[in-house]
């Protein structure tokens, strides 16, 4: 049985749809620019309060009270905390000293309110965790619930939990707490960026050499892909570090990202008793290409005419990565162009096409500086 739909309801029907969207869509621009306003007035009123306290260095214990119990009632409220996150982001600008001082007065709220608000969605966990990084309300000399309360959120599905978690713990300036942290997210097998790791790592508010030491002390307990984020880190710390590592670069045991790791850490701090291994990596076609092409580029932190003579044979590689940075590490060392006739000259095509085109590029980056 055949049902015949006139034209004419299939056109009111879609403008119902359409109509609907609508309104929808103006009920929520409505909706936004109201809450809108209204942060923007609840951002002023805190402004002014937390000035009033800014200013009042010997406020009688009334009204340090009665503060208390403001925060207390309207935190909770994630409205509020966003108008008082902004106001108080406004002074951290201006005041960062006198904010601190404040916050760390009143800490105890702020200690109750993130407990009332973690209990909901994962959006609001990852917002709370931010706040609490932004104003480093954890303690940097102890652990305290809190801080255990962050490293809860630390281990959430949600990225944005995880990252503001980490850097909410990271300028806390605790170096427990931190190594904490990363040993948590390898035991709990938890896949996480490498680079922001040792990005917010590099964040550390507190000494960056006593971090680097304690974590360092723990890598053996990491898996290969925190281990590698850590040497990242180390790689920005200092050269305090070239010794220990090289050794893992000796150690055929190790997984090879650690050792790519590595050797990015000996171009740029270079060690002179990682040099022959260098030279060894370059010429050995036997690995995978990764060394062979990361020794290159290494070792235009290691000038010599033995570097020179490696690093040409490294144009004659089958692979083109592995062509690619010799002739780059050629011409950062400054090897002068007629050291180089014999590739140009000479009958390999891939070695000499790969060798002109990184001259020209040079030619155009002088041209394009000049």
């Amino acid at each position: 049985m055949r049902i015949h739909i006139r034209a004419e309801a299939l056109v009111f029907v879609y403008m119902v749809i359409c109509f609907s969207i609508l309104l929808f869509n103006l009920f929520a621009i409505g909706k936004n620019h109201v809450r809108e306003r209204f942060i923007e007035k609840r951002r002023r009123q805190w402004l002014t309060r937390i000035e009033q306290q800014l200013a009042c260095q010997d406020c009688s214990r009334d009204k340090k009270e009665q503060h208390r119990r403001l925060l207390n009632r309207k935190l909770r409220y994630l409205v509020e905390l966003i108008a008082y996150q902004q106001a108080a982001a406004e002074l951290q600008v201006h005041q960062p000293e006198a904010l601190y001082a404040y916050l760390k007065q009143y800490r105890d709220c702020f200690v109750q309110v993130a407990f009332q608000l973690t209990r909901k969605d994962l959006v609001t966990q990852a917002y709370v965790v931010y706040v609490i990084g932004q104003f480093r309300l954890l303690n940097a000399g102890f652990e305290d619930e809190l801080t255990r309360l962050v490293l809860q959120i630390l281990l959430h599905n949600s990225v944005y939990c995880r990252e503001n978690a980490f850097q909410a713990l990271v300028a806390s300036g605790n170096p427990q707490s931190v190594t904490q942290a990363v040993l948590l997210l390898s035991r709990n097998e938890i896949q996480h960026s490498q680079k922001l790791i040792s990005d917010d790592l590099l964040r550390f508010p507190g000494d960056q050499n006593a971090l680097a030491q304690q974590l360092w002390q723990r890598m053996d307990e990491l898996t290969p892909v925190y281990q590698c984020a850590l040497i990242n880190y180390f790689r920005m710390v200092g050269p305090q570090f070239a010794e220990l590592l090289f050794a893992r670069l000796n150690d055929p045991r190790q997984d090879p990202e650690i050792h790519f790791a590595v050797l990015r850490y000996l171009r740029r701090w270079p060690d002179p008793q990682a040099y022959p291994l260098l030279l060894e990596l370059l010429q050995d076609e036997s690995r995978s290409w990764e060394y062979a092409a990361l020794a290159a580029s290494a070792l235009d932190s290691y000038p010599g005419s033995q570097t020179i003579e490696c690093l040409k044979q490294g144009l004659h590689s089958r692979f083109w990565h592995v062509r690619y940075n010799s002739a780059q590490a050629l011409l950062n060392l400054h090897v002068p162009l007629a050291q180089m006739q014999d590739i140009l000259t000479g009958p390999d095509r891939y070695a000499r096409e790969i060798l002109e085109y990184k001259l020209k590029e040079n030619e155009g980056r002088e041209g394009t500086a000049g």
